[in-house]
């Protein structure tokens, strides 16, 4: 579990591989891959008829097709997948 700065799931899981240098960073998403379950985002959005910010949540479940992007650091890709 962690928290990380990012305003999608895609971009969320880029940035915890990206966090690790370079050459480490295949090995990274590979385990990543292996072991996540789920990335919730959140961020506030504006409702103008409600004149108040309410959370808006993207949650992504690690499918196959997913966990293959992250191995292979397409993450640009993940956003792709229904």
């Amino acid at each position: 579990m962690a928290t990380v700065h990012s305003a999608t799931c895609a971009e969320a899981l880029q940035r915890v591989v990206g966090a690790f240098p370079a050459e480490i960073q295949a090995s990274v998403a590979a385990q990543l891959a292996d072991c996540i379950l789920a990335v919730i985002t959140q961020r506030l959005r504006f409702r103008p008829d409600l004149n108040i910010r309410v959370p808006e949540c993207e949650i992504m479940m690690a499918t196959h097709a997913v966990r293959s992007f992250i191995r292979n650091r397409d993450f640009f890709k993940i956003h792709l997948v229904d």
